[in-house]
């Protein structure tokens, strides 16, 4: 990929997370990246094209950012924590009229994304359910069970639907379930770990 291509991605991305897409001009994309239309359109043929690369970009950047963090030589508990953490960073920057327009005017996208994390989920978080069983900090429930309860709950949690119909932002909705999440499934030894990491929270 190009330098200039890459740049047009990065700051489209940005501007797309706090804009939405569907009512975001091309001409204002430019405007912004200051360069002049006809070079967006030399690597992006249409704003769908740009709008479908800026999503694809996005989720291949953060898959590779949270196999970092699974990758890291910690506990179970703390990547969970970390891995929740960059989540919840990652949902700050997201506009909900960017998670509304992607459901309502680009529902094949939605269906990358709700394919993505929940692929994502069940190959990370089981990895780290049979290490947290393996060091004591995680109940021995099956890990088919465990890894379910987390997508259930994301999947409807954290969806436009729910978030609309309670007017939540998505940091709102996924930190007091993320904490209701680990509660159920760590053993006393987990939770004093938990409770390290987030100080003053009582799980």
């Amino acid at each position: 990929m190009s330098d200039e291509k890459y740049k047009i991605l990065e700051e489209s991305t940005k501007i797309f997370l706090r804009e939405g897409f569907y009512k975001t001009p091309m001409d204002e994309i430019a405007q912004e990246l200051r360069i002049s239309k006809k070079t967006i359109y030399k690597y992006f043929d249409s704003k769908d094209r740009l709008v479908k690369e800026v999503v694809l970009n996005f989720l291949e950047k953060n898959k590779n950012n949270i196999h970092k963090i699974i990758s890291r030589n910690d506990d179970a508990v703390t990547k969970l924590f970390n891995m929740f953490q960059y989540l919840g960073r990652l949902l700050v920057n997201i506009n909900n009229k960017w998670i509304l327009d992607i459901q309502q005017h680009y529902r094949y996208l939605w269906k990358k994304i709700d394919k993505f994390r929940t692929q994502m989920m069940i190959a990370n978080i089981s990895v780290l359910i049979e290490q947290g069983k393996n060091e004591g900090f995680i109940v021995t429930y099956p890990t088919e069970i465990i890894v379910m309860f987390f997508i259930s709950s994301i999947r409807g949690i954290i969806n436009p639907d729910f978030i609309v119909e309670h007017k939540f932002d998505p940091v709102t909705i996924l930190n007091p379930t993320i904490k209701l999440l680990m509660n159920a499934i760590l053993t006393e030894k987990g939770k004093e770990i938990f409770n390290k990491l987030q100080p003053g929270v009582n799980t």
